[in-house]
């Protein structure tokens, strides 16, 4: 009979686990910049009521033509509650997950490390940065943001004298401030920026300042003003990333829909989705897929590091 050998317990030629996400295998140079809007209310609004003009979002129906995925997103979110979808997106944790913290994770939940897109992707080598044009101090976004792997936060005391639209700086003046942080740095960057423009109430009045015909207005007319300059700046970063020297990777979503349930109700509509979509610069055109928030960072990560 052959003889047993003894089974050694020593460890020592025990190879240590590979990271569950490792370096691409590709140059630094061709990982692309990333861009990521979490755009404020912003939802289709063209199913509300079909006499809603198709051309208010005709950037988005260009951009979706050529996206990599783009589709309705399933948010923990209707009306108000940002911070919900905006740690779903950064974190991937589904908000019914989260016990007492789903009402509001930066509370108690984000003042210690949560890993997130913005860890994964520091590891990667890419600057994390992410843009809010409001007190740093709401929802103590200025001691959350460096926990959940964020280099730089920057505040509404970074956009002085920047263009608002109504009593919030606009979505074109944070676009202007994307363009401005991808043209200073060569190596590549993750840009996270959370709007403010079409922030609630749509009351009466709330656009005098800056169109003075404006006062008749409708809290929905109010709402589809500011959702147009939204479809401006689809425009706007989409010709800027064509233009770019480094690979482009641009998502845009809403963190939920906007707070107009008289609209809603006379229009018998109760979908709460919003929509997103993740395109790629030289992307074809791609899946129409519908997805929730948690999720959608995963997708980000796959359209941004698979090599094309």
């Amino acid at each position: 009979k052959r003889k047993r050998t003894k089974t050694s317990h020593q460890t020592a030629d025990v190879k240590p686990a590979l990271p569950v996400i490792a370096a691409p295998p590709y140059p630094d140079l061709q990982r692309p910049d990333i861009v990521v809007i979490q755009a404020e209310s912003f939802f289709d609004a063209r199913r509300l009521n079909q006499a809603i003009p198709r051309e208010l979002l005709s950037h988005l129906d260009e951009i979706c033509n050529e996206a990599n995925y783009y589709g309705r997103l399933t948010v923990p979110a209707w009306g108000a509650n940002t911070m919900r979808t905006e740690f779903e997106f950064l974190s991937g944790l589904p908000n019914e997950t989260l016990g007492y913290d789903r009402f509001n994770p930066y509370l108690s939940l984000g003042k210690r490390p949560v890993w997130t897109i913005a860890h994964t992707l520091r590891l990667l080598g890419y600057r994390t940065i992410c843009i809010h044009p409001f007190e740093a101090k709401f929802f103590d976004r200025d001691i959350v943001f460096p926990n959940l792997g964020f280099d730089r936060f920057i505040d509404v005391t970074e956009f002085n004298n920047a263009q608002r639209f109504g009593p919030y700086i606009s979505d074109l003046a944070v676009a202007a401030k994307i363009e401005s942080l991808l043209n200073e740095n060569n190596e590549p960057q993750f840009i996270f920026a959370i709007t403010m423009e079409n922030h609630g109430k749509w009351e009466i009045g709330r656009l005098q300042t800056t169109l003075p015909d404006s006062a008749s207005l409708s809290p929905l007319e109010l709402y589809l003003r500011h959702l147009a300059n939204t479809n401006k700046v689809i425009l706007k970063l989409r010709d800027h990333l064509q233009r770019h020297p480094r690979e482009a990777v641009f998502c845009l979503y809403g963190d939920h829909v906007p707070s107009l349930p008289a609209d809603f109700e006379r229009n018998g509509y109760t979908d709460e989705r919003t929509d997103y979509f993740i395109w790629r610069r030289g992307s074809k055109g791609g899946q129409n897929l519908n997805t929730t928030s948690d999720v959608l960072h995963r997708l980000v990560l796959k359209t941004a590091l698979t090599p094309t």
